[in-house]
């Protein structure tokens, strides 16, 4: 049984649904929610993903909301600490990995401009290429859990059946969800500042990223939600609003 057809049969429990409809597959730019899933997936290894699921509020908690920064400078009393939070996965190495993990991605933001842009600039390679990179730059990160992460975040295919729905919601653009958006890339000044340095590194305007960005992310979810999307113009103000028609269709670079 596939994890759309689990997900539809009624059996499984409604964390599983809402992961399957609002998140899973679904391309992510944040880089926060990119280390979150990464923590989630490296810890789930040899237990079930709806024991990560329902442990996924005391993770966020016990980890500094994924804050990398943060989680990167951790020391040996953080250690104790996450060791004895109930709330998350107890497992030494699954607890080091994620602290240097932490710091392998501050250094990839530090030279890329972003994990996200550090990602996308492997472009479509197979998946054991992704492996030998991931082993290379991350520790607990075998071909199960690297396979998994990149699924995903919509990185490689597969996360949904052909006859999915929400499947089929992301590959279409006519969907848009107000949901993601407002998770995802709502953005203050500092934010908009990252994602000027995520376009350079990526040698693309700054409207070409928002455009590119948006057309993934509006296929989901949520069906006919009206938006208000600020700072998406490379001349403009990032505090500015237009509607997401007007940013994806009709911004200027």
């Amino acid at each position: 049984m596939t994890y759309c057809e689990f997900v539809s049969s009624g059996k499984a429990h409604t964390v599983h649904v809402a992961y399957h409809d609002c998140e899973y597959g679904f391309p992510v730019i944040d880089d926060r929610v990119l280390f979150e899933r990464l923590v989630l997936e490296i810890n789930q290894a040899g237990l079930s993903w709806e024991t990560i699921l329902k442990k996924r509020d005391g993770f966020r908690a016990a980890y500094d909301g994924f804050e990398i920064a943060k989680v990167a400078g951790y020391g040996e009393a953080d250690v104790a600490r996450l060791l004895g939070d109930a709330r998350i996965i107890r497992n030494r190495l699954k607890v080091a990995a994620a602290i240097h993990n932490a710091g392998r991605v501050v250094e990839l933001q530090a030279e890329f401009g972003s994990f996200a842009a550090w990602l996308a600039g492997h472009g479509e390679i197979p998946k054991g290429e992704w492996v030998k990179v991931f082993k290379k730059t991350f520790r607990f990160t075998g071909g199960e859990i690297v396979g998994s992460f990149l699924m995903s975040i919509g990185l490689m295919g597969g996360a949904h059946d052909a006859d999915c729905a929400v499947g089929k919601k992301l590959l279409s653009s006519s969907h848009k969800s107000d949901h993601v958006i407002r998770t995802q890339v709502s953005l203050d000044e500092h934010e908009y500042d990252l994602a000027k340095a995520q376009a350079a590194a990526l040698g693309i305007s700054v409207a070409e990223f928002f455009r590119r960005a948006i057309r993934q992310i509006l296929p989901v979810c949520e069906e006919g939600a009206q938006m208000k999307y600020a700072g998406f113009i490379e001349t403009g103000d990032p505090r500015s609003s237009q509607s997401i028609d007007e940013i994806v269709y009709g911004a200027k670079d």
